[in-house]
């Protein structure tokens, strides 16, 4: 996931189908959106919200299930905080650490707040102008 969450005008339905466009899916579909968004805390409701209505930490979650949707083993976040107030920053680690429990998933994060990388309690990796200095 980019540090600017990307979405495309239009539902949040529309974003989380778009690794999909021109397939079919049917009811299998509308239940992988239904487990990506409780996944990332947005109810089901969520489906028909115009993308203009999003705050900032509701973008992000909304970019992660869509992420979700396609099944991967590996996420790579890159400054998912950038934009996040403190309550959101939370939001967003409670997350992580719940998919990441969930669905054994790994996530690598990238980031400069150090406070963010030990809420998440996980392996930090310090690198500091190019060399890796341990945890």
């Amino acid at each position: 996931m980019l540090q600017e969450p990307f979405l495309v005008e239009g539902t949040v339905r529309e974003n989380l189908l778009l690794p999909f466009e021109g397939e079919k899916g049917g009811q299998d579909r509308y239940h992988a959106m239904q487990e990506s968004l409780n996944a990332v805390g947005l109810a089901g409701d969520f489906l028909s919200r115009s993308t203009r209505e999003l705050s900032m930490g509701e973008r992000q979650r909304v970019c992660i299930a869509r992420i979700l949707m396609t099944s991967p083993r590996i996420m790579l976040l890159d400054e998912p905080t950038s934009a996040l107030d403190r309550e959101n920053r939370h939001v967003l680690a409670q997350t992580i650490r719940r998919i990441n429990r969930d669905r054994s998933m790994t996530f690598v994060v990238v980031t400069h707040s150090r406070s963010f990388a030990e809420e998440l309690s996980g392996r930090i990796v310090q690198i500091r102008e190019g060399e890796i200095l341990g945890p």
